[in-house]
């Protein structure tokens, strides 16, 4: 036992620790580092997660590396947090990795919707949809966004009839589906929403088949009016009557379709009608 004691250069009844003191951690620096270094600066995206969950939702380092971090996972933690509108608009449009575009795209729409705790406020949502006219946004929040008001609001920006029709046909708030149908125009679009709204909207339903009759009257009193213009001026004075008394069945048929016509005539009878009535 003597000899392996004194291997160790210790010597019997003797502090080991002063044969062996603890090493002092000042005197490499480096070494420490490694151990103590940020989360922020970690090399592992996993470890470095939790602290973008920590960082406040306007620290200009989160808007830093959703905009410059080398790692996609990161860049999309950061971007799913952020709350700047205009930086997540410019992101998604100018990012060169279409996956990071996509995520930027979705948290713009998102925090625009009103779907989440961070949005801005309806009325500076209201405010940004009319100085931002953009088509995808546009038909993303007539079918998406929290209020009713900025879905009508989004509607209004839809010219497209077709478009209206998905509207009218699949929006999930009722209103927002009478006043797409109430966009529509034409007969066959209208007949379409009749079709496809009957067993899932009795309003829309019933709503697109008046303005799908009305259409038709409307039309139907058109073509009489072409016809009867028509036959007008193919009359030939006979000489003995004369033009007025060949003019007097059509025009009052013509006065009596113009009575039956809603609003302000804009055919060609109208103004034939008066002179033959006269």
């Amino acid at each position: 036992m003597l000899k392996w004691f004194e291997k160790l250069s210790i010597r019997p009844g003797a502090d080991c620790r002063a044969a062996h003191p603890t090493p002092n951690h000042a005197d490499h620096p480096m070494l420490l580092s490694r151990f103590l270094k940020p989360k922020l600066q970690s090399t592992t995206p996993e470890a470095r997660k939790p602290t973008l969950q920590e960082l406040d939702t306007t620290d200009p380092a989160l808007a830093e590396i959703a905009r410059q971090d080398t790692d996609p996972v990161r860049r999309r933690t950061a971007l799913e947090r952020l709350v700047d509108l205009d930086l997540l608009q410019t992101i998604a449009s100018e990012d060169t990795d279409p996956a990071i575009q996509a995520a930027a795209q979705n948290r713009y729409q998102a925090l625009l919707a009103g779907r989440i705790a961070e949005s801005p406020t309806l009325a500076d949502r209201l405010e940004r949809l009319r100085h931002n006219p953009d088509p995808a946004l546009i038909e993303f929040l007539t079918h998406h966004a929290a209020e009713p008001e900025l879905r009508r609001a989004a509607l209004t920006l839809i010219e497209a009839e077709n478009l209206l029709v998905d509207i009218a046909v699949r929006n999930s708030h009722p209103e927002v589906r009478l006043a797409a149908l109430e966009r529509v125009h034409d007969p066959n679009l209208l007949d379409q929403i009749a079709r496809q709204s009957r067993s899932r909207d009795k309003r829309v339903y019933r709503r697109a088949r008046e303005r799908l009759d009305e259409l038709v009257a409307i039309q139907a009193r058109a073509a009489h009016l072409d016809q009867m213009c028509g036959e007008m001026e193919r009359l030939h004075w006979d000489g003995e009557a004369g033009p007025t008394a060949a003019l007097e069945p059509i025009g009052h048929s013509l006065a009596l379709a113009g009575q039956e016509q809603p609003g302000p005539s804009h055919g060609r009878g109208s103004g034939i009608a008066d002179n033959a009535s006269g």
